[in-house]
């Protein structure tokens, strides 16, 4: 039994792979877009130059040609976490300290903070920091940050589970940032590089 599924532009798709995302990914041309359709044939595009080949890449990204530019293209694509908890948050005026842990999903290609960009979102509020400013310990797993980011002043650490290339703790500490006015639960995430991971949590607020 065969299904079909008509893009929006109604134009030329052409390459075709499965993403690390479970999707399925796709280049239109002469629309110039790439698309991305669910299993469940759910389709979203997004306009770009793309209109040859796609495939994926061993660094979990997508890949494509671009004929007229001459340019070829890459698509990050977020990779789930397979576990992401939270274990505890609590929080004062204008601090917080945040413990979980998360393991690697399928597709991913591992983490490195001191050279990925990191993000810990809480809410409406986020936190971005920039390649380079985590230290790795040696050669080991274990990451630590200490210093100011955009006016918050963060201690953070995130260390690999013993015996695990795949499982991590993290531990977060930060002055500079009041979480009171954010509605409860909280919706706190995540993402190091492409992988990331949410859950919706009760914080502990001690006015």
């Amino acid at each position: 039994m065969i299904t079909e599924y008509p893009t929006a532009s109604g134009i030329g798709p052409y390459g075709i792979t499965v993403g690390p995302d479970g999707n399925l990914w796709f280049t239109e041309y002469p629309a110039q877009q790439i698309g991305k359709i669910t299993t469940a044939g759910v389709i979203t595009e997004y306009p770009t130059a793309a209109g040859g080949a796609i495939t994926l890449g061993p660094d979990g990204n997508l890949w494509f040609t671009e004929g007229l530019p001459n340019n070829i293209g890459r698509v990050n694509i977020a990779v789930p976490m397979s576990t992401f908890a939270i274990q505890s948050l609590v929080i004062f005026k204008a601090e917080f300290l945040e413990q979980g842990r998360f393991s690697l999903g399928a597709g991913s290609t591992g983490i490195n903070p001191a050279t990925d960009p990191v993000t810990f979102t809480f809410g409406t509020a986020s936190i971005v920091i920039a390649p380079g400013s985590f230290q790795r310990l040696g050669s080991s797993k274990n990451f630590w940050l200490a210093g100011e980011i955009n006016g918050v002043y963060m201690l953070v650490d995130i260390q690999a589970q013993a015996h695990s290339t795949t499982a991590y703790n993290f531990g977060i500490t930060a002055l500079g940032l009041d979480l009171t006015t954010q509605t409860e639960p909280i919706l706190a995430g995540l993402q190091i590089g492409d992988n990331t991971g949410s859950m919706t949590f009760q914080a502990h607020v001690i006015p």
